[in-house]
Protein backbone atom coordinates (compact mmCIF):
# COMPACT_ATOMS: atom_id res chain seq x y z
CA UNK A 1 0.00 0.00 0.00
CA UNK A 2 1.17 3.09 -1.07
CA UNK A 3 0.66 6.29 1.62
CA UNK A 4 1.09 10.09 0.31
CA UNK A 5 -0.10 11.34 3.82
CA UNK A 6 1.13 14.87 5.21
CA UNK A 7 4.18 13.21 7.29
CA UNK A 8 5.31 11.18 3.72
CA UNK A 9 5.06 13.96 1.88
CA UNK A 10 7.34 16.02 4.88
CA UNK A 11 9.87 13.43 4.80
CA UNK A 12 9.93 13.78 0.99
CA UNK A 13 10.57 17.38 1.74
CA UNK A 14 13.71 17.08 3.64
CA UNK A 15 15.07 14.65 0.82
CA UNK A 16 14.63 17.01 -1.85
CA UNK A 17 16.04 19.69 0.06
CA UNK A 18 19.31 17.26 0.46
CA UNK A 19 19.42 17.01 -2.99
CA UNK A 20 18.94 20.31 -4.03
CA UNK A 21 21.54 21.39 -1.49
CA UNK A 22 23.83 18.61 -2.65
CA UNK A 23 23.29 19.07 -6.48
CA UNK A 24 24.05 23.01 -5.54
CA UNK A 25 27.35 22.22 -4.38
CA UNK A 26 28.22 19.75 -7.26
CA UNK A 27 27.34 22.34 -9.98
CA UNK A 28 29.33 25.16 -8.08
CA UNK A 29 32.60 23.08 -7.70
CA UNK A 30 32.06 21.79 -11.16
CA UNK A 31 31.76 25.51 -12.45
CA UNK A 32 35.03 26.38 -10.22
CA UNK A 33 36.62 23.18 -12.35
CA UNK A 34 36.68 21.03 -8.67
CA UNK A 35 35.99 17.50 -10.53
CA UNK A 36 36.27 15.20 -7.15
CA UNK A 37 36.47 16.81 -3.78
CA UNK A 38 39.10 15.49 -1.15
CA UNK A 39 40.04 14.91 2.62
CA UNK A 40 37.12 16.30 4.96
CA UNK A 41 34.75 17.80 1.88
CA UNK A 42 34.29 14.16 0.55
CA UNK A 43 34.01 12.36 3.40
CA UNK A 44 31.01 15.14 5.18
CA UNK A 45 29.61 14.58 1.45
CA UNK A 46 29.54 10.95 1.03
CA UNK A 47 28.15 10.94 4.86
CA UNK A 48 25.20 12.98 3.71
CA UNK A 49 24.60 11.04 0.80
CA UNK A 50 24.71 8.06 2.71
CA UNK A 51 21.97 9.56 4.88
CA UNK A 52 19.61 10.29 2.24
CA UNK A 53 20.14 6.94 0.43
CA UNK A 54 19.27 5.23 3.84
CA UNK A 55 16.41 6.58 4.06
CA UNK A 56 15.12 7.01 0.14
CA UNK A 57 16.77 4.15 -1.08
CA UNK A 58 17.47 4.77 -4.84
CA UNK A 59 17.15 8.40 -4.35
CA UNK A 60 20.75 9.40 -6.10
CA UNK A 61 19.70 8.23 -9.27
CA UNK A 62 17.67 11.30 -9.55
CA UNK A 63 20.55 13.33 -7.95
CA UNK A 64 22.47 12.44 -10.94
CA UNK A 65 19.26 12.99 -13.64
CA UNK A 66 18.37 16.11 -12.76
CA UNK A 67 20.11 19.48 -12.31
CA UNK A 68 19.82 21.88 -9.16
CA UNK A 69 16.79 23.83 -10.77
CA UNK A 70 14.70 20.45 -12.01
CA UNK A 71 14.69 19.41 -8.42
CA UNK A 72 14.07 22.94 -7.09
CA UNK A 73 11.03 22.42 -9.55
CA UNK A 74 10.59 19.42 -7.95
CA UNK A 75 10.99 20.74 -4.00
CA UNK A 76 8.57 23.50 -5.27
CA UNK A 77 5.37 21.12 -6.63
CA UNK A 78 6.54 18.80 -3.40
CA UNK A 79 5.55 22.24 -1.42
CA UNK A 80 2.33 23.61 -3.30
CA UNK A 81 0.86 19.54 -2.69
CA UNK A 82 1.74 19.98 0.70
CA UNK A 83 0.11 23.75 0.99
CA UNK A 84 -2.81 22.67 -0.97
CA UNK A 85 -3.71 19.46 1.93
CA UNK A 86 -1.46 16.92 -0.12
CA UNK A 87 -4.59 15.20 -2.23
CA UNK A 88 -3.90 12.89 -4.93
CA UNK A 89 -4.59 14.15 -8.35
CA UNK A 90 -7.73 15.23 -9.19
CA UNK A 91 -7.86 12.69 -12.04
CA UNK A 92 -6.77 9.74 -10.11
CA UNK A 93 -3.38 9.28 -11.97
CA UNK A 94 -0.25 8.75 -10.22
CA UNK A 95 2.12 11.42 -10.73
CA UNK A 96 5.87 11.38 -9.84
CA UNK A 97 4.97 12.14 -5.63
CA UNK A 98 3.26 9.21 -5.56
CA UNK A 99 5.45 6.57 -7.47
CA UNK A 100 8.73 8.29 -5.83
CA UNK A 101 6.90 7.45 -2.64
CA UNK A 102 5.97 4.24 -3.55
CA UNK A 103 9.41 3.42 -5.27
CA UNK A 104 11.21 4.35 -1.98
CA UNK A 105 8.32 2.52 0.34
CA UNK A 106 9.51 -0.82 -1.45
CA UNK A 107 12.77 -0.28 -1.87
CA UNK A 108 13.06 1.01 1.69
CA UNK A 109 11.11 -2.49 3.25
CA UNK A 110 12.78 -5.14 0.89
CA UNK A 111 16.44 -4.46 1.69
CA UNK A 112 14.95 -4.21 5.75
CA UNK A 113 13.59 -7.80 5.25
CA UNK A 114 17.21 -8.66 3.25
CA UNK A 115 18.97 -7.04 6.25
CA UNK A 116 17.46 -9.17 8.60
CA UNK A 117 17.54 -12.26 6.58
CA UNK A 118 20.99 -12.63 4.96
CA UNK A 119 21.37 -14.31 2.33
CA UNK A 120 18.37 -16.49 3.28
CA UNK A 121 16.31 -16.99 -0.61
CA UNK A 122 12.94 -18.78 0.57
CA UNK A 123 11.67 -17.85 4.20
CA UNK A 124 9.02 -20.20 5.40
CA UNK A 125 5.59 -18.75 6.95
CA UNK A 126 6.86 -19.15 10.05
CA UNK A 127 10.47 -17.27 9.80
CA UNK A 128 8.66 -14.72 8.00
CA UNK A 129 6.23 -13.90 11.09
CA UNK A 130 9.44 -14.05 13.16
CA UNK A 131 10.95 -11.71 10.34
CA UNK A 132 7.73 -8.97 10.59
CA UNK A 133 8.24 -9.01 14.31
CA UNK A 134 11.42 -7.87 14.60
CA UNK A 135 10.91 -5.28 11.67
CA UNK A 136 8.13 -3.98 13.26
CA UNK A 137 9.50 -4.05 16.99
CA UNK A 138 12.88 -2.33 15.54
CA UNK A 139 10.99 0.05 12.91
CA UNK A 140 12.76 3.35 13.25
CA UNK A 141 13.54 4.01 9.64
CA UNK A 142 10.00 2.82 8.22
CA UNK A 143 7.17 4.66 7.72
CA UNK A 144 3.48 4.23 8.69
CA UNK A 145 3.15 2.83 4.89
CA UNK A 146 6.00 0.81 4.93
CA UNK A 147 4.52 -1.02 7.69
CA UNK A 148 1.26 -1.28 6.68
CA UNK A 149 2.81 -2.98 3.44
CA UNK A 150 4.73 -5.22 5.40
CA UNK A 151 1.88 -6.26 7.43
CA UNK A 152 0.25 -7.24 4.74
CA UNK A 153 2.63 -8.83 1.82
CA UNK A 154 2.34 -12.77 2.54
CA UNK A 155 6.02 -14.66 2.60
CA UNK A 156 5.15 -15.47 -1.33
CA UNK A 157 5.80 -12.80 -2.39
CA UNK A 158 9.07 -11.37 -0.40
CA UNK A 159 10.34 -14.47 -0.94
CA UNK A 160 10.21 -13.68 -4.75
CA UNK A 161 11.72 -10.53 -3.81
CA UNK A 162 14.29 -12.11 -1.59
CA UNK A 163 15.57 -13.64 -4.88
CA UNK A 164 14.24 -11.89 -8.02
CA UNK A 165 14.15 -12.73 -11.78
CA UNK A 166 17.69 -12.36 -13.45
CA UNK A 167 18.26 -11.05 -9.68
CA UNK A 168 17.36 -7.88 -10.56
CA UNK A 169 15.36 -6.25 -7.71
CA UNK A 170 14.74 -3.07 -8.93
CA UNK A 171 13.06 -4.91 -12.40
CA UNK A 172 11.24 -6.17 -9.61
CA UNK A 173 9.89 -3.08 -7.64
CA UNK A 174 9.30 -1.14 -10.65
CA UNK A 175 6.81 -4.58 -11.85
CA UNK A 176 5.51 -4.45 -8.50
CA UNK A 177 4.32 -0.20 -9.21
CA UNK A 178 3.39 -1.12 -12.60
CA UNK A 179 0.73 -3.70 -10.68
CA UNK A 180 -0.20 -1.43 -8.49
CA UNK A 181 -0.51 2.08 -10.49
CA UNK A 182 -2.07 -0.02 -13.48
CA UNK A 183 0.59 1.95 -15.43
CA UNK A 184 3.05 0.19 -17.49
CA UNK A 185 7.01 0.06 -16.04
CA UNK A 186 7.91 2.64 -18.51
CA UNK A 187 5.56 5.29 -18.00
CA UNK A 188 6.39 4.56 -14.58
CA UNK A 189 9.87 5.41 -15.05
CA UNK A 190 9.15 8.62 -17.54
CA UNK A 191 7.00 9.85 -14.80
CA UNK A 192 9.90 9.98 -12.28
CA UNK A 193 12.73 10.45 -14.27
CA UNK A 194 11.35 12.51 -17.33
CA UNK A 195 8.63 15.38 -15.39
CA UNK A 196 5.11 15.37 -14.29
Amino acid sequence: MILVDEATLERLRVKYEALVELRQEREESEARGVLSLEGESKVWRRQRMRRVAREFPGSLRELEAFDVSELRGRLDRLNDRIASGGGPNSDGTPDWIEVIVGFHSLLRCILGVKSEVRSEKGLTPSRWVRVLETLCAESGSLTKGDLIWLRQVDVSTINRYLDPPGRHLLNAIWEELSCQFGVSVGELKSIVFEGD
